[in-house]
């Protein structure tokens, strides 16, 4: 299958099994119903690479988290364009529905703290390791 048919049935997949993240890798599909970044987390420090994921939210954060997996596709629900330059820079095959200037925060009256975390950066293990370092503080580590 092309990379553009698996990120139809993983939209699909998406939409119906009410999950924040499916990804593919290898012929192997995988679920997550967790809120933010920390799905992509795990599959980067699991080894997880060439995905082909179906994302809720993808900003840059998460776009670079994508770029560091080797993903061959990536679509998502809401996206903005400064992470679909990086996506499409990385080699990614991109889909996506709505474009936003940015990913707020869960109550809406701010950046997304993953956002804030990379602003201004730009080499991705640079922004995985921004990512990580906010997490975190955000949990209390």
């Amino acid at each position: 299958m092309s990379v553009s048919g698996e990120l139809t049935e993983l939209k699909r997949l998406l939409s119906l099994g009410g999950h924040t993240l499916v990804w593919r890798v290898g012929g192997a599909t995988g679920t997550s119903d967790e809120r933010g970044i920390v799905p992509l987390i795990k599959l980067y420090d699991g080894g997880a690479r060439g995905v082909i994921a179906a994302d809720r939210i993808v900003g840059k954060a998460a776009a670079m988290i994508y770029v560091l997996l080797g993903a061959k596709g990536v679509y998502a629900d809401v996206m903005t364009a400064e992470a679909e330059a990086a996506l499409l820079s990385g080699g990614a095959e991109v889909c996506r529905g709505t474009v936003v200037g940015a990913i707020r925060n869960r109550a809406g009256t701010g950046l997304c703290p993953m956002e804030e975390a990379v602003a201004g950066l730009t080499d991705p293990a640079e922004c995985v390791a921004a990512v990580k370092k906010r997490l975190a503080g955000l949990s209390g580590e």
